[in-house]
């Protein structure tokens, strides 16, 4: 196994254009930054190593010479350059070709590494970015043409790009710490059928939900555009399907149920106290759109906080499934007995307050929440958070 990998490793590989061979100073030398391989086995290293101790470098390096600095630049051989550093070795061989343009440079990399060991999918990705981005294309097969990648992974290295830094970092982490790339492209399938839509009126905090959506999780216009839509985008598209379809024959009229590829509708909003207000708006606005859609297409709500009581009347009255980030029930509500944080005597007295301020003191539904976003005051908080008027001035006066 040994003899075979070092026998890989000192394949000779020829050079793709003229060359000339030199023998240059091992600290002259530095790495290509745009080179995909960013982690090197310690195993393969240390049998490389070994080799070169034994008999030296057999197959020259593939270097080329920056023009604004005369700097030389590893194309192909890194390994054999780290081994020799490592050896204490002053100079080592050398083909010396003209500095490629960087489109060049890159594809030159993914043709040697295409007949020896591949990179690893993530690193691999960010370098085919580089070439969609220089040649303005995103074509699958033209692609899979320049680099030599099976048009599978260019597919796959497609779908990896389309995720936050942040989560390409996690699969450039070092191995302890990675997660591996078939994780997200296994998500993607997923986030790849999903509609996001606010839930509740023009206006209100499902739509206020989205735009902190958007930013927490970094979303481009064009990701978030495409992923995250209006209801009456959706109504939109049914309706126009019945209109073409209505100037067709019948055996030429298309199945208004094929809204693209969908699988899922997650409606966004904050809050649910008492889940009336969420239950009357579905019941209203949600049903009559979700008669006319496949019924093998999901649907449900996601928020960020909601109590218990109202989540369970949702999903009871309506069929469908919540989900929550925070969950709260009796222990959050203020004047409960199940609350510990506040002496009897401080519930009486911050009761009395409420019932000063007004409008709901105990909060609609007498939810008596103390939830507050920094963008509104659900009508559902206890009115000395939210109210403003003449016998009270709250901290977050709830404005609409």
């Amino acid at each position: 196994m040994e003899k075979m990998k070092k026998d890989n490793e000192n394949r000779s590989i020829e050079p793709p254009i003229a060359s000339k061979l030199a023998w240059l100073e091992t600290d002259k030398i530095i790495a290509n930054p745009h080179n995909p391989r960013y982690f090197f086995h310690e195993e393969t290293l240390r049998i490389l190593k070994e080799s070169i101790n034994e008999v030296g470098i057999l197959v020259p390096l593939l270097i080329y010479q920056r023009k604004t600095d005369g700097q030389y630049i590893i194309l192909d051989g890194e390994r054999r350059w780290r081994c020799a550093k490592n050896l204490d070795l002053k100079k080592i061989p050398a083909n010396i070709i003209p500095e490629p343009t960087k489109l060049s440079n890159i594809l030159t990399m993914f043709s040697i590494h295409n007949v020896r060991e591949p990179w690893e999918l993530m690193p691999t990705a960010l370098k085919l970015e580089v070439i969609i981005r220089i040649l303005k294309t995103r074509d699958t097969k033209k692609l899979s043409q320049l680099t030599g990648l099976t048009q599978t992974n260019v597919e796959r290295c497609k779908k990896l790009l389309s995720f936050d830094k942040k989560y390409q970092d996690m699969m450039l982490a070092k191995d302890n710490e990675k997660i591996k790339a078939d994780f997200f492209i296994e998500m993607y399938s997923y986030l790849s059928n999903v509609i996001f839509i606010p839930f509740g009126d023009e206006g209100k905090s499902g739509h206020s939900t989205l735009t902190t959506f958007r930013r927490a999780n970094n979303l481009s216009s064009s990701r978030y555009n495409e992923k995250f839509k209006h209801l009456s985008q959706i109504t939109d598209f049914v309706n126009i399907k019945e209109v073409l379809n209505e100037t067709k024959p019948p055996e030429e009229q298309e199945n208004i149920e094929e809204i693209e590829e969908t699988e899922k509708l997650i409606f966004i909003d904050d809050f649910i106290g008492s889940g009336q207000q969420a239950i009357r708006y579905f019941v209203d606005n949600i049903n009559p759109i979700i008669e006319i859609l496949p019924e093998e297409i999901e649907i449900y709500l996601a928020l960020l906080v909601g109590y218990e009581d109202g989540i369970n009347s949702f999903e009871i009255e309506i069929n469908r499934s919540v989900i929550v980030i925070k969950r709260l029930d009796d222990r959050d509500k203020l004047f409960s007995p199940m609350n510990k944080n506040f002496s009897d005597r401080e519930k009486e007295i911050l009761r009395g307050l409420c019932k000063n301020a007004g409008d709901f003191p105990t909060g609609f539904n007498n939810i008596q929440s103390t939830v507050i976003f920094h963008y509104r005051s659900p009508n559902n908080t206890i009115s000395i958070l939210r109210c403003n008027n003449n016998n009270w001035k709250g901290l977050f006066p709830r404005k609409f």
